[in-house]
C-alpha cells in the first residue's frame, strides 16, 4: 500500500512517464491506457475508477457525434453548406475574411477534421483561381476551425470531455459550490470574442508573419512537384531512341531529373541520351502529365509490376500520426498489398523525395500520390491511417439527395440540446436519425468511430481520478495560487498557460481531463466560483496553434501548404498568446474576478 503522503508524487511520476512515452513516439491510446492500468495495479485508484471513463457522458457523446458527422460527410452536406463561398476574390484580405468567418461558424457545430478534409482541395483550387499563394490560406483554414470550435459545446471533443467531467463532479453527494452544468451556447461568451480577435489577427498579420511557401501545389505554374519513376518497356517503341527523338524534351510542366541503369545513375541527362530497355526514367512535374505519361505506350510505372494496368484514379493523401507504417519504408510496410494501391510519388514540406519510392520512410504529414482503383476512397475514407485530400483528376463528390436531411438532423440536434440541456440524448437521437434516414450506413458509422481517440479520452479520465483522489490536484492548484500572488485573474492565466503547455505533449482531450481536478483544486485554494478555472482549461486545451502536431487539422494542412515547423511557431505562437490574454480578460469580466 502506497502511503498517502507519497501517492500524489507517484501519480505525477506516472503522468511524467506518459509525456516521455509520447515524446518517444508511443501512441497516445497505448500510453494513456498503460498509465491508467498502472495506477489501478498500484492501488492509487480502483479498477472501477480506472475504467469509469468508458461510461463517461462526454466520451459517449464524442462517439455518437462521430456518427452524426459521418452522415454529414457521406451526404456531401458539408460541401453543400460551404460550396457557395469560394468565388474568385480581388485581394488576399477579402479571401481570408470570406474563408475564416463561415468556416469558424460551421466549426461551431461540426467536427473540425472533416471540414478541413473536405475544404483542402476546394481551397487549393480557389487559391489557384484567385492567384493567391495557397500557403496563405490553408493554415488560416485550420486556425479558423479551431477558433470556431470554442463557440459551442459540440465544437470540439475537448468541450464535451469537460462537460462530462463537470456533470459527474456536480452530481456527487457534496459537490463543490458553484460547479454547474455547461450550457450549449455558454462557451460563446468567450468563444465569440476569441474568434473575432483571432480572425482579425489572421487577416491583419497574415502577409507579415506567414511567408509564401512553395507547397506540393505550385499556383504560379500549376505544378505539383512530385518525383515519379517510369520504366522503359523492353521491346517497346522507345528503346534505342534519344530523349529528344522520344519527344521527352519540352513537355509542359514535366522534366527528366535522372535515369537509373542498374547501379548507375545518369544525372540531368541531355537530349542526346539514348534510352535503353528497363531504364528507369525519373521525372518531376505536374500530376496530370505524369498520369498521361504512364498511360503512354512504352512506359510503365517503375515501382509496380509490369502487369499492373493504370487504374485511372489518382488520389492525394496525407499520412496521419496514427499511420501504422511510420518508421518503415513503403516497400517493407507492404503499402500496395495492404491498401491495394501503389504509391507513385511522395512529397514532404513542398520538396520532392529523392531515391526509390519503395525506400522512402514515411512520416506524419507526408503527401502521397496514390494510384488506386475507383473504390479506394470508399474503402479508406474513414480510416485513421491517413487523411484523404482528394482526387487529382478534378472529380468532385456529387451532391447526395439526402444532404438536406442530414442538415435538418444537425439543426434539430442543436435545438434539442439547447432546449433540454441533454447533449448525450441529443447526440444519440441524431445518430439514430442519420442511420434511420440512410444518411450513413451501419458500416460507415462503425468506420467513423476513432477508437484510438476514444480510448485515449477514456483512459485519461481514469488518470484524472487519480489526480483528484490522491490530492495532486489540490497541491498543484495551491502552487498556481501562490505563483499568481493570490490574484484570481492571474490564477486563471496560470491555469490556462499550464494547460496550454501540457497540451503540446498530450492530446487536447487528455490534457483537459488531467487538468480538470487541478482546476478544481485551484478554485478550492483561492475560494470562489470554480467555473472560470474550469473554463480556462477548456479553452486552453481547445486552442493550440503553435505546432503542426498540436492539433490534428494543423497536421492535415502541413504538407499541402508546404509549411515548415517554424511557420507554425512564427504565426501560431502569437495567436496562442492572444488566445490566452483574450480568454483571461473575458473570463475575469464574465465571473467578476476584477
Amino acid at each position: 500500500m502506497i502511503p498517502a503522503e507519497v501517492a500524489p508524487w507517484c501519480v505525477a511520476s506516472v503522468i511524467g512517464l506518459v509525456v516521455v512515452l509520447l515524446v518517444l513516439g508511443i501512441s497516445a491510446d497505448f500510453a494513456m491506457l498503460a498509465a491508467a492500468v498502472a495506477l489501478a495495479v498500484a492501488g492509487l485508484i480502483t479498477p472501477a475508477q480506472a475504467a469509469s471513463g468508458f461510461s463517461n457522458e462526454g466520451m459517449l457523446t464524442v462517439a455518437l457525434l462521430y456518427v452524426v458527422v459521418a452522415g454529414l460527410q457521406s451526404t456531401a452536406a458539408i460541401r453543400r453548406m460551404t460550396g457557395s463561398l469560394f468565388r474568385p476574390v480581388a485581394n488576399e484580405k477579402l479571401a481570408l475574411l470570406r474563408l475564416c468567418v463561415p468556416v469558424a461558424a460551421a466549426s461551431a457545430f461540426l467536427n473540425n477534421t472533416p471540414i478541413v478534409a473536405v475544404l483542402i482541395p476546394v481551397v487549393t483550387d480557389w487559391a489557384k483561381r484567385s492567384r493567391i499563394p495557397v500557403s496563405r490560406l490553408l493554415m488560416p483554414l485550420s486556425y479558423a476551425t479551431i477558433l470556431g470550435g470554442t463557440i459551442t459545446l459540440i465544437g470540439t471533443s475537448t468541450n464535451l470531455v469537460v462537460m462530462g467531467l463537470v456533470r459527474e463532479a456536480s452530481a456527487k453527494p457534496s459537490p463543490m459550490s458553484g460547479l454547474r452544468a455547461i450550457g450549449f451556447f455558454e462557451l460563446a461568451w468567450v468563444g465569440v470574442p476569441l474568434a473575432i480577435v483571432g480572425i482579425s489577427y489572421i487577416i491583419l498579420l497574415n502577409r507579415t508573419l506567414l511567408p509564401v511557401r512553395t507547397p506540393v501545389i505550385d499556383i504560379d505554374e500549376d505544378a505539383r512537384q512530385y518525383t515519379s519513376r517510369v520504366r522503359v518497356v523492353p521491346g517497346g517503341p522507345l528503346v534505342g531512341l534519344t530523349i529528344e527523338q522520344a519527344g521527352l524534351r519540352g513537355l509542359p510542366g514535366l522534366f527528366i531529373v535522372g535515369i537509373e541503369r542498374g547501379d548507375d545513375r545518369v544525372s540531368a541527362p541531355g537530349p542526346e541520351t539514348v534510352l535503353r530497355a528497363n531504364d528507369i526514367v525519373v521525372f518531376a512535374g505536374v500530376l496530370e502529365m505524369v498520369r498521361e505519361l504512364i498511360g503512354t505506350r512504352g512506359f510503365v510505372a517503375a515501382d509496380k509490376p509490369n502487369s499492373h494496368q493504370f487504374s485511372g484514379t489518382l488520389i492525394e493523401v496525407v499520412v496521419s500520426t496514427t499511420f501504422p507504417g511510420l518508421g518503415q519504408s513503403i516497400r517493407d510496410f507492404g503499402f500496395r498489398g495492404r491498401y491495394d494501391a501503389a504509391v507513385l510519388a511522395v512529397a514532404r514540406n513542398g520538396h520532392r523525395i529523392e531515391g526509390k519510392i519503395g525506400d522512402v520512410v514515411l512520416e506524419p504529414g507526408d503527401t502521397l500520390l496514390v494510384d488506386a482503383d475507383h473504390g479506394f476512397i470508399d474503402r479508406w475514407r474513414d480510416s485513421r491511417d491517413f487523411y484523404l485530400v482528394g482526387k487529382v483528376d478534378g472529380e468532385t463528390t456529387p451532391s447526395h439527395d439526402r444532404a438536406w436531411i442530414a442538415i435538418v438532423i444537425l439543426a434539430s440536434m442543436v435545438g434539442y440540446a439547447t432546449w433540454r440541456g441533454d447533449m448525450l440524448g441529443a447526440a444519440a437521437l441524431a445518430a439514430g436519425a442519420m442511420l434511420l434516414f440512410r444518411c450513413v450506413t451501419p458500416a460507415q458509422a462503425r468506420g467513423s468511430l476513432d477508437l484510438p481517440t476514444l480510448i485515449t479520452i477514456a483512459a485519461s479520465l481514469g488518470i484524472s481520478k487519480a489526480v483528484e483522489s490522491t490530492g495532486l490536484g489540490r497541491i498543484v492548484g495551491e502552487a498556481f495560487v501562490t505563483a499568481a500572488g493570490g490574484q484570481p485573474v492571474l490564477t486563471v492565466a496560470a491555469t490556462y498557460l499550464a494547460t496550454m503547455v501540457f497540451t503540446a505533449f498530450v492530446s487536447n482531450s487528455a490534457a483537459a481531463a488531467i487538468m480538470f481536478p487541478i482546476a478544481l483544486g485551484t478554485a478550492a485554494s483561492i475560494g470562489g466560483d470554480p467555473m472560470p478555472y474550469v473554463m480556462s482549461i477548456l479553452f486552453a486545451a481547445s486552442a493550440d496553434f503553435a505546432t503542426p502536431i498540436g492539433y490534428q487539422t494543423n497536421l492535415m494542412v502541413y504538407g499541402p501548404g508546404g509549411y515548415r515547423f517554424t511557420d507554425y511557431l512564427r504565426f501560431g505562437l502569437p495567436l496562442n498568446a492572444i488566445a490566452c490574454a483574450t480568454t483571461t480578460v473575458v473570463l475575469g469580466w464574465q465571473y467578476g474576478l476584477y
